[in-house]
């Protein structure tokens, strides 16, 4: 585990707004999460817990070793999540965001720690049974996602 935890680390390192000497000069460092996503992360009581916090823990432990730091989450949605990273608000985003060529060109990616795919749930009785069959039919996709991407460039 701490052998994939310094390569995220060190592959990460790029992602940070501020230096990583900075971040331990402060003592602190910001974080973008959804806050939202079990099992990932999720916010109960004002508490965040799940598998990327559990993740952020360990990776804090690494930066700041035995002198202990501060972690400031800041909750980032979408695509603002490379906004925020750009624009200085957190020093690296660990969320739910897929990796795309576009994105590439805007901030760098560790190596991904969780992979999904895109999927559609409808009805039984829809008999949807390929993409194809979603034609004239509304879909809900969260704008700035992958999917959302996906349909619109699909003409749904």
């Amino acid at each position: 585990m701490k052998k994939i935890i310094f390569a995220l680390l060190i592959a990460s390192c790029s992602l940070f707004a501020n230096s990583l000497a900075q971040i331990k000069e402060k003592g602190l460092i910001r974080i973008g999460i959804d806050g939202s996503l079990p099992p990932l992360s999720v916010s109960e009581d004002g508490r965040y817990s799940g598998f990327e916090i559990s993740l952020i823990e360990e990776l804090v432990k690494e930066i700041f070793g035995d002198k202990g730091g501060k972690i400031e989450y800041v909750v980032t949605l979408g695509n603002d999540r490379i906004t925020a990273v750009q624009d200085n608000k957190v020093d690296l985003d660990i969320a739910a965001i897929t990796v795309t060529k576009e994105r590439e060109k805007l901030v760098d990616f560790s190596n991904p720690y969780f992979s999904v795919n895109i999927g559609v749930l409808t009805r039984s009785d829809d008999n949807i049974k390929t993409i194809s069959d979603l034609q004239d039919k509304e879909i809900l996709a969260e704008p700035g996602t992958t999917a959302f991407d996906y349909f619109n460039k699909e003409g749904f």
